[in-house]
């Protein structure tokens, strides 16, 4: 896909903008920024750190918009959604990792907004851009505290069912792949926001109740 995309923007000049992830940075924890040597850790990892490498070296204008976990309560198939809030309706919070572990999240209209605002500016751009999305840095203890304001009610903690996955994998596919990625619940990281504030000054998140409630409605 990768290649078709690259012979397709250079037959048409078209500049292709990334959704990029944060499985390259591996499980060194920490702030992780344009300037973050490589270190992967996983197939997946692997994989979208030598599709980066082919668009940078394609000729084509790229902009990578690289975001942690993306959270869209249009779709209910995010990671929130699905993990989080799996079992909301029973006042529970799912922990995948543990509660005081920074992650990297993403609202999904927050993420578009800034993509336009880049592409806007594409004219100025350098060939390869990456460009980190900072979005909401929060841990499971922060996303408790947000959804109780919400819902006006105290939630408890419970484990994700790990075990399922891990008894599963070798007859289940997806179970296979969440397990690879497992490391990244444990691996405490935040998105720098240093290169987008300089390129787009005026940006600014949607404050993160409102996500909730939107999330929640």
């Amino acid at each position: 896909i990768t290649s078709e995309v690259i012979e397709a923007a250079k037959a048409s000049g078209a500049t292709v903008i990334l959704p990029g992830n944060v499985y390259h940075f591996g499980d060194m924890s920490g702030v992780w920024s344009e300037t973050t040597p490589p270190n992967p850790v996983s197939r997946k990892g692997k994989i979208r750190l030598e599709i980066e490498r082919d668009y940078a070296q394609s000729g084509v204008q790229t902009i990578v918009l690289r975001a942690g976990n993306f959270i869209d309560p249009e779709k209910r198939t995010c990671v929130m959604a699905m993990v989080y809030f799996r079992s909301i309706t029973h006042n529970t919070i799912t922990l995948p990792g543990p509660a005081e572990t920074r992650q990297a999240m993403c609202y999904l209209g927050d993420w578009a907004r800034a993509a336009v605002g880049l592409a806007d500016m594409r004219g100025s751009l350098a060939q390869f851009e990456d460009i980190p999305f900072p979005g909401h840095t929060m841990t499971a203890v922060d996303i408790r505290k947000s959804a109780e304001a919400v819902l006006n009610r105290d939630l408890k903690f419970s484990r994700f069912p790990w075990w399922v996955f891990t008894m599963s994998a070798p007859v289940w596919e997806f179970a296979r792949e969440l397990n690879e990625m497992r490391y990244l619940w444990k691996t405490d990281h935040v998105l720098s926001g240093e290169k987008l504030k300089t390129l787009l000054p005026d940006f600014e998140a949607t404050p993160i109740d409102e996500v909730m409630r939107h999330m929640l409605a």
